[in-house]
């Protein structure tokens, strides 16, 4: 399959994921398709560049805790993602976190069916 094509439908296949993980979760809301595109783009923004960084940067935390941190890590991505487009609200770092959850739990299951990989 072409490289393009396979960004576009993770893209879109993201967009709906998002969409339907505020359909289910408590404290996060979508306002619109665009919103829900903008936040799937914003999403894999931050699992690409700054989830990477901030578990680097919390590397001794993250041993402290046996690997625990990283929930908050991908929690606070989510809630960081969220202030990044306009029309997607997460309520709180809880929100964030089952958000997060979610997110990678239907991810995975498009993954599994699609045979596409998807971020998370």
């Amino acid at each position: 399959m072409n490289f393009l094509i396979v960004i576009f439908l993770t893209w879109v296949l993201n967009a709906v994921a998002l969409s339907l993980v505020a359909a289910v979760v408590p404290g996060i809301r979508i306002n619109s398709v665009g919103a829900a595109a903008w936040g799937a783009l914003a999403m894999g923004l931050m699992t690409s560049l700054v989830r990477p960084l901030l578990t680097i940067l919390s590397f001794p935390l993250l041993l402290l805790t046996l690997g625990l941190f990283y929930f908050i890590i991908v929690a606070f991505c989510f809630l960081l993602a969220s202030k990044m487009v306009k029309g997607f609200q997460v309520d709180g770092l809880g929100s964030g976190f089952l958000g997060a959850v979610a997110l990678a739990l239907v991810n995975w299951l498009f993954s599994f069916f699609t045979g596409l990989q998807v971020w998370s």
